[in-house]
């Protein structure tokens, strides 16, 4: 194979000599150019902490290591005479200067806006550029434990309050004071006119505190989505937005996944001069953990190249370039991408919830993007009536632990838990809060296909899903028209049905693709009511009060 010129001098480009590493391993995790220095720590808290009452002697502050994330190394901060409610956060340079200024805005601004109980940020450098060398930020501790740590033990009621607050966050969430005109990210509207980017210097020691910035509005700029920043992606030319649309979203989605194929392609072609300036390293591991892409992966190359023509031809039709807009154009909401159970803090005694952290890559979508249960409460309904049935343990360890009974039963009660969460948004005036028609599958199917182009099967399963949708999303319509004329509707051409995809057409291996599936069942049973067996229906009636069976 004949390497161009050009081609020999970009791959320094998508792969520079100065990248942030990754370990070799199943469960990857970035490599620290260097530990953070604790001294340095201690002495910025310090600093931060001078107007904080009860701390009169602040050279008896103590740093102590506390956790290691895939972003971040968190630091306790604490003091012989008092108790210090903060957390020391450095953060490793995944996407320099957006990602920590756009969290802490986040924060600022739900804090502003609403009661949901979110971190407080104290102080922050969204600049490498310091003593520290690396991004930092002081913040509020959240009181409490993980939900995930007590949630077994947890009595029923306690899990229904859970859900009945979690409800109330996200009539909040999605509410009018967060609302915005563009597709993007939150960012401080900075005095002075400061571009996105440019880091602020008005500060004394280069950081930024809430006592400021609490007398700044906020705009919406750069996505911090880690579709535009994971990988090798950073390194891209692509547009972040903001966008005025989610076609144009969309398309940057397209164009970077593609600009990202395209150069793990020339890289794998520059393997001779790769090989040469690492001759340290492994190729094969090169190939896995920085260039995403082998030799033998570029014999599907042309094919997955066309498979993003199609798309690219397909996405005028899923997004319309000229999007329907109301009076409002304050029309999309903040979409939290992670409402696990590790990212839901209660209280250990009460259950309450005390917070909800991990705003690090929030953007603000449409509704049909954004509108969902919490993660912890999504999952395939139960695999028979017997769901109810309470499992011996719960503990994998123990000899009576049965894994299908535990599944079945886990299905059940998340299935229980959606209703309530229903429930309680009709109590709070959200009747039709979740309504997902065709279109809005053929948009979903679409994003999905397009997070999956390095397997062409499921790719192209998604895409025939995508435009069965969108001819269900016509025949709906025509069909309407139709009845409103006075004609006749074939029996079996229902705008409520979900289409029919054969299933000698999905790729093996697609289990990811259940909550699709279970979302296709919800529209031909008549969504939330017509699948459930009468013994489910029984036991929602019951979960409403005790929960007991």
């Amino acid at each position: 194979m004949v390497i161009s010129p050009d081609m020999e001098m970009a791959w320094e480009r998508y792969l520079p000599t100065d990248r942030l590493r990754w370990t070799r391993c199943r469960n990857s995790c970035p490599i620290w150019p260097s530990d953070p220095d604790l001294t340095i720590i201690k002495k910025l808290a310090a600093s931060l902490l001078t107007e904080t009452p009860g701390l009169p002697d602040l050279s008896s502050l103590q740093v102590k290591f506390l956790a290691d994330g895939a972003r971040h190394k968190v630091y306790e901060l604490s003091h012989p005479s008092a108790y210090i409610p903060y957390l020391f956060r450095v953060a490793i340079p995944l996407d320099p200067y957006y990602k920590m200024e756009s969290e802490m805005a986040t924060l600022a601004a739900i804090r502003r806006y609403t009661s949901i109980p979110v971190p407080r940020p104290i102080s922050w450098s969204s600049s490498a550029d310091n003593e520290l060398g690396y991004e930092w930020c002081l913040v509020e501790r959240v009181p409490g434990v993980e939900l995930r740590e007590v949630w077994r033990k947890m009595p029923w009621d306690k899990k229904l309050e859970v859900v009945d607050q979690m409800a109330e966050f996200m009539v909040q969430l999605w509410g009018p004071a967060l609302r915005f005109s563009k597709i993007g990210s939150v960012y401080f509207d900075r005095p002075g006119g400061n571009k996105l980017g440019e880091h602020s210097r008005e500060t004394e020691g280069h950081f930024t505190t809430i006592a400021a910035a609490s007398q700044w509005g906020f705009n919406i700029g750069p996505s911090v989505d880690q579709a535009f920043f994971s990988d090798r992606r950073r390194y891209l030319d692509q547009d972040r937005g903001p966008y005025k649309t989610f076609h144009d979203y969309a398309k940057a989605l397209v164009h970077v996944e593609m600009e990202y194929f395209k150069t793990a392609r020339t890289l794998v072609m520059s393997k001779p001069e790769i090989t040469n300036a690492y001759p340290d390293d492994d190729w094969d591991s090169i190939a896995m953990y920085d260039i995403g892409l082998d030799e033998d992966d570029l014999e599907e190359y042309d094919d997955i190249m066309a498979m993003f023509q199609a798309y690219i031809d397909l996405l005028p039709t899923v997004f319309p370039e000229k999007e329907e807009e109301g009076p409002d154009m304050a029309r999309f909401s903040l979409h939290h991408c992670d409402l696990r159970y590790t990212n839901v803090i209660v209280d250990p005694e009460t259950y309450k919830v005390t917070g909800i952290i991990d705003w690090e890559q929030s953007i603000t979508v449409p509704e049909w993007y954004t509108r969902d249960y919490p993660d912890f409460l999504q999952g395939d309904d139960p695999y028979d009536g017997d769901g109810h049935r309470t499992p011996d343990t719960y503990d994998s360890d123990d000899e009576r632990y049965n894994a299908v009974v535990v599944d079945n039963r886990d299905r059940w009660d998340e299935r229980l838990l959606r209703a309530r969460f229903d429930k309680k948004m009709e109590e709070l005036g959200w009747k039709d809060w979740k309504r997902y028609s065709y279109e809005d599958k053929a948009k979903s199917s679409f994003l999905q296909g397009l997070s999956d182009m390095a397997d062409v099967g499921r790719a192209k399963f998604h895409l025939e899903q995508a435009r069965q949708l969108l001819a269900s999303t016509t025949q709906a319509k025509e069909n309407s028209g139709r009845e409103e004329s006075g004609h006749d509707v074939d029996d079996d051409v229902q705008g409520g049905c979900s289409p029919k995809v054969a299933s000698e057409d999905k790729p093996s291996g697609s289990g990811s693709d259940s909550a699709i599936a279970a979302d296709d069942q919800d529209l031909d049973n008549g969504k939330d009511d017509g699948g459930r067996s009468e013994v489910l229906e029984k036991a929602i009636a019951k979960a409403d009060g005790s929960g007991s069976f």
